[in-house]
């Protein structure tokens, strides 16, 4: 094992992720327009300076402020007890010991001071959660503070804080190799290999989350902390380890399609895509989002709420418990989808016991739907 190249955390992977960032915000015209120079949330982390010698410390962030923050996009797990409440809030101001930050967080501190960031923006932290009044109004904000971040740190491999973003790894099987085998030798053998690795590492705690779709959708860069990998996305092109070159990605899947045809198209030229466009790709959303699981039933509708008010603003349509009053008819033709289900016999009742809305929209079942 390289030493120096033993964690996703290592000198090495920090190095290349300077370099993922650095290319982008030079060459990549359509993120820079995308991100700006974005006012910072409410409320922030300042992570302090690189040497440690200030901790981390939470900041209320009065009145129109600029500044470049990092957000974390990670799984709560069933109990995420290290969060900030009206009860502490004036302790988590005068600082956060690094040490008593559950590894997922203080791993995001880490990225943050490397990559020479000051502000850093986590859900747990940033939002009393035991206030339902600054909840929804952090929840409203969503969309822009995702949006307005120079990018999203993904801990992809982590089923909750305690899982950490820094995974242990061989690097030598991660970087790219010139080979000049003889044909039909080694070559495949080795390309079975990488092949058999990216399988294992393409493995995702946050694919299936709810509140990670909007996080996905909206966030201009993303890198991501995989298991023994580490790997970069962006508006326009996508990286890893394996192939740290910048490859295009326009168009190349669901999220890309819908930041092209959606985000880019509204943000950048100031002026909506059709209607038809609109209603094809918000149906991919509820299709893709009524697929995956939230720990609180509940916030079903909220959970997609920050990207259907990115949507409400730049188009200028009315949004109701999860449909569209001006499309309402087509918002109206969806079904369950059994793709999930089981195949033989009748599926489980999926209407939760307590109403999340009414029963005529398809935020109203517990379970995936199509158009």
């Amino acid at each position: 094992m390289l030493e120096e190249d033993s964690s996703t955390g290592s000198d090495a992977a920090f190095f290349l992720a300077k370099w993922w960032l650095d290319c982008c915000k030079r060459d990549h015209k359509a993120c820079r327009d995308f991100q700006g120079r974005p006012q910072l949330p409410d409320r922030i982390i300042d992570v302090g300076p690189s040497d440690g010698s200030r901790e981390p410390y939470v900041r209320e962030m009065s009145g129109v402020q600029r500044g470049d923050y990092v957000t974390l996009s990670h799984c709560w797990g069933s109990d995420l007890t290290f969060t900030t409440t009206k009860r502490n809030l004036r302790e988590r101001e005068r600082g956060i010991p690094l040490h008593s930050m559950p590894p997922t967080f203080k791993d995001a501190v880490t990225i943050a001071r490397k990559l020479e960031i000051r502000y850093l923006w986590i859900d747990a932290l940033c939002i009393l959660q035991d206030s339902k009044s600054d909840w929804e109004v952090q929840a409203a904000e969503m969309a822009s503070i995702y949006r307005n971040a120079v990018f999203t740190i993904a801990a992809d491999n982590a089923a909750d804080s305690s899982g950490g973003c820094f995974t242990q790894r061989d690097g030598y099987f991660v970087r790219p190799h010139e080979l000049d085998p003889p044909l039909f030798g080694p070559t495949d053998v080795f390309k079975n290999y990488i092949r058999a690795h990216d399988a294992h590492t393409r493995d995702s705690t946050l694919v299936g989350r709810g509140w990670v779709l909007q996080e996905q959708l909206l966030s201009t860069r993303t890198l991501n902390y995989q298991s023994g990998k580490l790997s970069w996305r962006c508006c326009t092109s996508a990286a890893s380890e394996n192939h740290p070159g910048m490859r295009c990605i326009i168009n190349a899947d669901f999220v890309s399609q819908f930041q092209q045809s959606v985000l880019n198209h509204t943000w950048f030229h100031g002026e909506a895509p059709s209607q038809s466009s609109f209603s094809t790709v918000w149906g991919q959303v509820l299709m893709n989002y009524s697929q995956r699981s939230l720990t609180i039933a509940t916030d079903r509708l909220a959970a997609i709420y920050g990207l259907a008010e990115a949507l409400r603003g730049s188009y200028g349509l009315t949004y109701v418990a999860g449909l569209w009053k001006e499309q309402l008819q087509k918002d109206l033709l969806w079904v369950r989808s059994h793709s999930l289900g089981s195949r033989t016999g009748a599926l489980p009742d999926a209407r939760p016991d307590t109403a999340i809305a009414p029963s005529w929209s398809w935020a109203s079942l517990n379970a995936p739907v199509k158009f």
